[in-house]
């Protein structure tokens, strides 16, 4: 009989044990904020071409999730992740998004961008510029607000939206105005590409160096933080708390770095959420990291 309980025991300790680590790897118990109802009907624009050329990409197009009937609304542009190697506008998370978007006011904006490999990492930057110089050139046409223009991204896509809001030589050399982007949405993102500030997971470290190598200046090139200056648009930097393929302490320091010049920066930690989850999740009923993309992009900001 003994036995028999010290059996129990040790079973029940290794349970709690057990539950405890995987209650860490997840980051916790996910919460939930207000839900935001749908109050539109929602038209797609599908596959409209963001580039002028006769040997444009289809990856250079965009489609448009508009609210019916709706004048002079928001407007979210919505980059994928995918370790700038992969993914597609059309991927069911960015499609759900911008639809969700569109059902509470907001035109979203499924942008694509051309993959690393037959290009340079940076062209990608510049495919994220020539699209957000479309979409203010053509927002009102829709009925979306040119002057209210906010860049979201995850991941990868997040380190364009991050890149393309500080440097502006990308969105200056197409005549876009300083409105653009209104704000800038990142989940996930790596903001510092430069030495080993990528943390030390070896999925990261072999995605990042695998496309962008060890060239430093590239490096310092592709990293948002390197071109943080007084003046730029407020930020919304969300992480998910289970997130173990990017070290949270780059949310961290980019946030450090805006507020070091003055710059409005908000930081979301979200419970129960992973590095991919953080972004699939976001339309799901009174999702943290959805419900506070929707304010941010609703709320005017300049």
């Amino acid at each position: 009989m003994k036995k028999r309980y010290v059996v129990l025991i040790v079973f029940a300790v290794l349970a709690v044990g057990v539950g405890g680590f995987l209650y860490w790897w997840t980051g916790g118990s996910a919460q939930h904020a207000k839900v935001t109802p749908a109050r539109y009907q929602v038209e797609k624009r599908s596959d409209l071409a963001y580039v002028d050329s006769p040997d444009i990409s289809p990856k250079q197009r965009l489609d448009l999730f508009l609210p019916f009937g709706l004048k002079n609304a928001p407007v979210a542009a919505i980059w994928h992740g995918g370790g700038w190697t992969e993914g597609d506008r059309s991927l069911p998370a960015v499609q759900q998004l911008a639809y969700w978007l569109a059902e509470r006011g907001v035109i979203g904006a499924a942008m694509g961008y051309r993959l690393a490999g037959p290009i340079n990492v940076l062209e990608q930057a510049r495919d994220a510029a020539r699209g957000a110089a479309w979409l203010y050139a053509h927002a009102a046409e829709y009925g979306g607000d040119p002057a209210r223009i906010y860049f979201v991204g995850h991941s990868a896509g997040a380190q364009l939206a991050a890149l393309v809001a500080c440097d502006r030589k990308y969105l200056d050399d197409l005549g876009a105005p300083a409105t653009v982007p209104a704000g800038v949405v990142a989940l996930a993102a790596p903001y510092d590409l430069r030495g080993d500030r990528i943390g030390s997971h070896p999925l990261a470290k072999k995605m990042i160096g695998g496309v962008f190598g060890n060239d430093r200046e590239q490096r310092g090139a592709a990293s948002p933080i390197a071109f943080v200056h007084p003046g730029l648009p407020p930020f919304l930097l969300i992480v998910g708390r289970g997130d173990h393929l990017l070290p949270r302490a780059q949310s961290r320091e980019m946030a450090a770095a805006l507020r070091a010049v003055k710059v409005n920066v908000e930081v979301l930690v979200v419970p129960g959420r992973a590095h991919i989850d953080l972004f699939q999740d976001m339309t799901d009923p009174g999702d943290l990291a959805g419900e506070a993309t929707l304010r941010f992009v609703e709320t005017p900001r300049r």
